[in-house]
């Protein structure tokens, strides 16, 4: 059992030192596999409910299925941006019988998430935009609708801690999209990431 809130914290201060490769790499995140997310990045956990820590190596290869990036959780989150720059965008829904937007439920398996679409239409809304940049943190509660993306560069790296709070996920798609779809959840290498570095990581 680690840690993870502490652990978090000793990683922002090596990534303010400098040294956060170093750390990241020796720490137990560097013991686990590298897993591809559906929204454009790799990723490396590790989980000690009700907490998990999370890698984030954004890369500029793109999501696997645009048009559903807007999305919420059922935990809460805190993101530290060690490395490039993410343009985080906050959301809300606003109830509407011919909205361009309806929910999607998420459920997670293995290797995939499944996505089954519901009746609830809406408008969505940007409540807020910025940009946060390496050294910077920002913070996103369970349910709240959200997305974040890669600027300025070809690769970026964020830290992520979670609280999982309980409920179900939801997308973000079309009113007129599919009733189901799948989004692959693939490990991408077979080796821990410490055998890759995050440069090696990041290119899976």
């Amino acid at each position: 059992m680690f840690d993870l809130g502490a652990l978090y914290s000793e990683l922002c201060r090596a990534a303010d030192g400098g040294d956060f490769e170093t750390a990241v790499l020796a720490s137990p995140l560097g013991d686990q596999l590298v897993t591809l997310h559906p929204l454009g990045f790799n990723v490396v956990k590790i989980e000690t409910p009700p907490h998990a820590l999370r890698l984030h190596l954004w890369k500029c290869s793109g999501v696997e299925q645009p048009g559903f990036e807007v999305h919420d959780h059922v935990f809460d989150l805190k993101s530290r941006v060690i490395d490039g720059a993410i343009r985080h965008r906050a959301y809300r829904s606003v109830a509407d019988p011919s909205g361009e937007h309806v929910f999607y439920r998420v459920e997670y398996g293995d290797q995939l998430s499944e996505l089954s679409k519901t009746q609830e239409r809406f408008t969505l809304q940007l409540v807020d935009e910025q940009v946060y940049r390496a050294g910077t943190s920002y913070s996103v509660n369970a349910f709240d609708l959200h997305d974040a993306e890669m600027v300025e560069g070809i690769s970026a790296v964020t830290l992520v801690l979670t609280t999982h709070v309980g409920g179900n996920p939801r997308t973000v798609g079309p009113w007129n999209g599919q009733q189901t779809l799948s989004a692959i959840r693939a490990v991408v290498g077979l080796k821990p990431l410490r055998d890759f570095g995050l440069a090696g990581a990041l290119n899976l």
